[in-house]
């Protein structure tokens, strides 16, 4: 009843948020240290951005990365979904790196631009592990660990008995290690070497003969930028040299780059440009009969002795108010 009442307000801000989305043409992204875990796996910021997917009207996404969410997960979705809202035609994406690391130039090479600030560099340290051995504390403290291994290879039960890996969980950490560099290494070559080059129209026939070339091409830059990892920090005067990024800007520089960039007056919008979809969206979780999830971890006992015990008497009240609320 009551969203068929609002029905029309809704439909207002539908209209003019898609108008307003149309005149700008441009949308403006910080990821920052405030904001960073949004834009993790199934954070607000991820929804945002496929919420973007469907503007057709926009022409430009600018993203300034200062931080990422935690784990790579989050991150390779993130890519994925910048990469995603790219591919579509007529789309440009900037992106302005202040996260000189491994990862977030990982991010940023699906950027059509990318631009990182004059006097910084790129701290490309390789992608490692650091296992926990707990066999000497255990020891000294008289616990003995009581593990069945089943082959050479299940080390799982190494971090309680030993102080340092053997060969063979070795061996297969640096097989886990090297692979995921591998991919990443090659994402990024393929992001701003490959994929410019397939955005470029070639005939047919010309583009059949040269794929070969490209193969060969292509490995040769992955081993280049296996060297480079070897040198550990990048200025970004090689990282220009080496074609890794399109030029040097300051804060400023890079705005003014926005701004210009459609030429037209109206500001880049910003996260808040989806507010009046979420107010419908939280208006329609409002007006639905919703499911209560209580959960609780630990036996529920009238006089709990100890802390991963629950009181009784903090499990009624929740009770009772679920029952007393007619929305659940």
């Amino acid at each position: 009843m009551f969203s068929n009442l609002f029905y029309p307000f809704f439909a207002a801000a539908r209209y003019w948020r898609r108008h307003i989305s149309m005149n700008s043409r441009a949308i403006s992204l910080k990821i920052s240290q405030d904001n960073a875990e949004r834009f993790g796996l199934e954070g607000s910021g991820q929804r945002f951005l496929d919420s973007l997917l469907s503007e057709r009207q926009l022409q430009l996404m600018s993203v300034e990365i200062e931080a990422l969410p935690r784990g790579w997960a989050a991150q390779q979705a993130l890519r994925h979904k910048l990469q995603l809202w790219k591919n579509t035609q007529g789309r440009t994406l900037f992106v302005h790196l202040r996260l000189p690391t491994l990862r977030g130039y990982w991010v940023a090479s699906v950027a059509d631009s990318l631009w990182m600030e004059p006097c910084s560099s790129l701290f490309w340290m390789g992608v490692g592990v650091s296992p926990l051995f707990y066999g000497a504390i255990l020891e000294r403290l008289g616990i003995q660990a009581d593990l069945v291994a089943a082959g050479s290879f299940k080390s799982f039960g190494e971090s309680y008995t030993r102080n340092a890996p053997t060969q063979e969980n070795r061996l297969q950490l640096e097989e886990l290690v090297g692979s995921l560099q591998s991919q990443v290494l090659k994402q990024i070559v393929d992001a701003r070497f490959d994929g410019k080059r397939a955005h470029t129209k070639e005939p047919e026939q010309d583009r059949s003969e040269r794929t070969e070339d490209l193969q060969v091409l292509s490995s040769k830059k992955l081993a280049q930028m296996h060297h480079l990892m070897s040198k550990g920090a990048l200025s970004v005067e090689e990282l220009e040299e080496e074609d890794l990024i399109d030029g040097v800007l300051y804060r400023d520089q890079y705005e003014n780059k926005v701004k210009t960039f459609i030429d037209r007056k109206h500001k880049p919008l910003t996260q808040s440009f989806d507010f009046w979809l979420a107010i419908e969206r939280r208006w329609q979780r409002w007006s639905k009969k919703n499911i209560a999830i209580l959960s609780l971890k630990g036996p529920v006992v009238e006089h709990p002795q100890s802390k991963m015990s629950i009181a009784t008497s903090q499990v009624l009240p929740v009770l009772t108010q679920i029952e007393k609320d007619p929305s659940i």
